[in-house]
């Protein structure tokens, strides 16, 4: 038998066993799975090679004890126990609370504790969060914890790292956590002013898992918490490109700062990544070391808001499903801002479904893309929008914004995009506000956006070129991988 002969028989039988194995791995994912089997079929070597990369082939299980010992106090059972049962009488005897019902899911399925004494502040650009982050952080009197995705060693990367190595010198607990993939082209050395002024700074996973690179499962969060009272969250990392110096250009983004109880809420969701990568002993069952952590926070704040993780160490999508359940409950308008859009069929469905029901809905996307093959995927989920009467904008640069507005009464900011990426394979981190001021503010900031925007029609879009739909369509088929 000749070496070609005997390579073809060990391709094959290589390839039946992972598609066996991807068969039971992807079994609660079936469109994942067919993907992930025609890929093999038709690219025999080159799809086991791209399922190494990018497959679902690792949990979360080895370190969940030690990483959920921080809400598995039993004070806090009780608390979400105790909140769920008021919210359900609430919604029985009252009724007049709007989406009551989305506040009870989200309590139910990740464990987000309704805080009622916050206030927010939009943030529509890199250059807003840039300036007041730097002002929190040089105020900051005890702790500051943050997680980033991207971390640049550029101009700006540079100016956080060395005032968070000025804060850490002076005596302020400083941990950064960054997403190893995400921050790739970071220099390892480039933290180490600040681990030698008694900050600590952590991966959060290594690109490499034994003997494979690890491409999916990143920390997409984006978070700081100053002294436990005011936090940040949403879509902007540390870097240059934030600021729209470069390509794509122009670049809109948005972010959110709380000063209230909700950042005890993502001060705990800080620590959950944190101790799952470090062996830092921290013992929050002592109350001296517990307030300083999650201080009892006096604000003027009113608005209530709830913090939703999202990720693969979670047993339900549930980002994804709160955006569900806000598409669903809207009975005037739904507003989406997002840079990817690849949604799974519930999604796309949800929304066809609300503008059938007369609900007003519009949905904008970059103009320009940051990635090209991507954003051929989204452009081959806009046509069944556009014949169901959903209002598509093209933004005239690129929209990294991550916004879903209901009915001038609740947002949702974070890091999750309207991808499949963000609903199961990458730790996500959305804010979900109930104030119908602040729904106006972000409503009015989408108008100004739809005046430096392109209305798609549906006959304009029919025009687009023959090839590109092609396009559309072929890489339409990898959509559940991407």
């Amino acid at each position: 038998m000749s070496n070609l002969a005997i390579l073809i028989i060990m391709s094959g039988l290589i390839n039946i066993s992972l598609i066996i194995s991807i068969i039971f791995i992807e079994r609660k994912k079936p469109e994942s799975a067919l993907g992930w089997i025609v890929t093999i079929i038709f690219l025999p070597f080159l799809g086991f090679i791209i399922y190494m990369l990018f497959g679902e082939t690792f949990r979360f299980e080895a370190k969940k004890k030690d990483r959920y010992k921080l809400i598995s106090d039993r004070n806090y059972k009780k608390t979400i126990s105790n909140q769920i049962k008021h919210l359900v009488d609430t919604e029985e005897k009252v009724r007049k609370i709007p989406h009551v019902d989305l506040m009870i899911l989200n309590v139910n399925n990740a464990g987000s504790m309704l805080t009622s004494n916050n206030e927010t502040r939009l943030l529509l650009s890199a250059k807003e969060k840039f300036e007041q982050l730097e002002k929190d952080i040089e105020n900051a009197k005890s702790s500051i914890n943050l997680s980033y995705y991207i971390m640049r060693s550029d101009e700006v990367g540079t100016l956080f790292r060395d005032l968070l190595v000025k804060k850490a010198s002076e005596g302020v607990e400083v941990r950064l956590l960054y997403d190893r993939f995400g921050s790739n082209t970071l220099p390892k050395k480039f933290f180490q002013p600040l681990i030698d002024a008694g900050g600590i700074v952590k991966e959060y996973f290594p690109t490499r898992i034994w003997f494979r690179p690890l491409f999916n499962h990143r920390n997409h969060r984006k978070m700081v918490i100053i002294d436990g009272e005011i936090s940040y969250l949403g879509g902007i990392n540390i870097g240059k490109e934030y600021l729209g110096d470069g390509k794509p250009t122009p670049w809109r983004d948005t972010h959110l700062k709380l000063i209230g109880s909700s950042s005890n809420m993502v001060q705990i969701q800080f620590f959950l990544d944190y101790l799952f990568v470090s062996d830092e002993q921290i013992d929050f069952s002592d109350r001296e070391t517990f307030l300083k952590y999650f201080p009892s926070v006096e604000s003027k704040g009113t608005k209530d808001v709830q913090i939703i993780a999202s990720g693969p160490d979670y047993l339900e999508p549930n980002v994804r499903n709160a955006y569900l359940k806000m598409i669903n409950n809207a009975k005037k308008n739904i507003y989406i801002q997002t840079p990817y859009y690849i949604p799974d069929e519930a999604t796309q469905a949800a929304l066809k479904i609300a503008v059938k029901s007369g609900v007003n809905v519009k949905l904008m996307i970059p103009g320009i893309p940051d990635k090209k093959l991507v954003y051929y995927v989204t452009l081959s989920h806009i046509q069944e929008l556009l014949e169901a009467g959903i209002e598509v904008y093209l933004y005239e640069g690129f929209m990294h914004s991550k916004l879903v507005i209901c009915d001038d009464q609740v947002v949702s900011i974070g890091s999750a995009n309207i991808d499949r990426r963000s609903f199961s394979l990458n730790f996500e981190l959305n804010a979900v506000i109930y104030d119908h001021e602040f729904a106006i503010e972000n409503i009015e900031a989408f108008t100004k956006d739809i005046e430096k925007s392109k209305k798609i029609t549906y006959q304009e879009f029919l025009q687009r070129p023959f090839r590109q739909k092609v396009k559309e369509q072929i890489l339409r088929l990898f959509s559940p991988l991407l």
